[in-house]
């Protein structure tokens, strides 16, 4: 609306570019500088405003453009028009499902006649038609008023009554970043004593509490959190206890990461808890890269200091006679999986199969392993074993998307590890 109402404002005051050469150099060079991310949807509406609004100030009479927008065969596109923009998309999805895959380039030189010809097809023999009759508005409304209620009766009967809701579940999944999916009725505190309804970022007083008994405590940063929801699934609401807390790995030394000072109160704050606790299972997950840019009020500590606070956090557990499981760093994926998920909501068929687009981060494992792998008592479940053939990571299954906001995992990928999870 803002850029309709601008090119108004200025063609009325008769400002325009002469030489339109200059806008097919800016379309060149906007080509170049497109963000190399997966997610381009703002940038491809803005871009494509702005080289209408351009194109259309600059479209002279007697101009080369001009010519060649006002040439018949073009004038003739543009009266199909709409029939064109009712049918690229169904055509585009009936060749994916059929076909089952992609749509490639060579496919482009078949798939772009079809949909002209539908269209030119439609257009003169419903379209055209259907504009010349006079017909009164209230059989207008009728008639499609029929035709939506037909359609939406044949696809009940197509889907068996819509039984089939994998894009509604999809996009359940994805509302939220995993590891604040899982809230409480009871409402926690954050440090700052802000109310809290997610069970993640709350104070350990106040931690999302659906026990005694527990068999299983999850303690750690994100990468802990993303299990909250599915091990709460899987428990039916109970016997757990929620001590996760955003980019605050388990530690027993004054350390923290990111914008997250108040790390070593809650960190206090847990081993208050877990040394009065009776022993269970331990869920500990950490994002271990953080482990390279640690913080301290103080000197900055090293991976190796951080690395001997972790270890020295997990032997404690065990002389706490908990059972710790510990989950090592999950691959790092190429791509934006939520966005791809998202944006292949109505169109699964096509992209619910097994995908690898992500880095190993064994590179990670190992650096963590060199210490753990001598501790007795402590189960470890390498993410990189289940997710990765070699050095190439899953990121989509037939059921879903694995990740949800980078490389943390998403429901499905948790359900991938679940069955390594031995609670007591």
């Amino acid at each position: 609306m803002l850029a309709g109402s601008l090119v108004f404002f200025i063609s009325k005051r008769n400002v325009g570019v002469e030489n339109i050469n200059w806008f097919f150099s800016l379309l060149i060079f906007l080509f170049f500088i497109t963000p190399d991310n997966h997610d381009l949807t703002l940038f491809s509406v803005v871009l494509t405003v702005f080289l209408t609004s351009v194109l259309i100030l600059n479209v002279k009479n007697g101009a080369f453009l001009f010519g060649f927008l006002t040439n018949s065969k073009i004038v003739e596109v543009g009266l199909i028009s709409y029939a064109l923009y009712l049918t690229h998309q169904p055509i585009l999805v009936f060749y994916r499902y059929v076909f089952d895959q992609e749509i490639k380039i060579v496919d482009v030189l078949f798939i772009l006649p079809f949909i002209y010809v539908v269209s030119y097809l439609l257009n003169r023999y419903i379209e055209n038609p259907f504009r010349r009759l006079e017909i009164s508005k209230s059989i207008q409304i009728s008639f499609f008023l029929f035709i939506f209620i037909v359609g939406y009766i044949f696809s009940l009967v197509l889907n068996n009554g819509f039984d089939n809701r994998e894009a509604f579940k999809l996009l359940k999944d994805y509302q939220n970043v995993e590891y604040r999916r899982l809230s409480s009725s009871t409402v926690g505190l954050t440090i700052e004593k802000r109310p809290q309804e997610q069970c993640i970022n709350r104070t350990v007083e106040s931690s999302c509490n659906f026990g005694p008994p527990y068999k299983i405590i999850t303690v750690g940063d994100s990468f802990a959190g993303v299990f909250d929801y599915s091990l709460y699934e899987a428990l039916s609401g109970k016997n757990i206890r929620v001590l996760t807390y955003e980019q605050c790995p388990l530690l027993d030394k004054p350390y923290w990461f990111g914008s997250v000072p108040e790390c070593w109160e809650i960190n206090k704050s847990r081993w208050s808890f877990l040394k009065n606790t009776h022993p269970t299972t331990i869920l500990v997950g950490t994002n271990f890269s953080q482990f390279y840019r640690g913080k301290s009020k103080e000197i900055n500590p090293n991976f190796d200091d951080i690395y001997d606070s972790f270890t020295s956090s997990i032997k404690m557990l065990i002389n706490l006679g908990h059972k710790p499981i510990i989950l090592l760093q999950p691959p790092n994926p190429n791509i934006d999986v939520r966005s791809k998920m998202i944006g292949a909501t109505y169109q699964l068929d096509s992209v619910l199969k097994k995908t690898y687009d992500a880095k190993s981060t064994s590179h990670i494992d190992n650096d963590i392993m060199r210490g753990l792998a001598s501790i007795k008592g402590v189960e470890i479940i390498n993410l990189n074993n289940i997710f990765c053939d070699g050095q190439s990571c899953l990121i989509i299954n037939e059921k879903g998307g694995l990740f949800n906001q980078q490389d943390h995992l998403s429901y499905q990928g948790v359900q991938m590890v679940l069955p390594y999870i031995k609670m007591d």
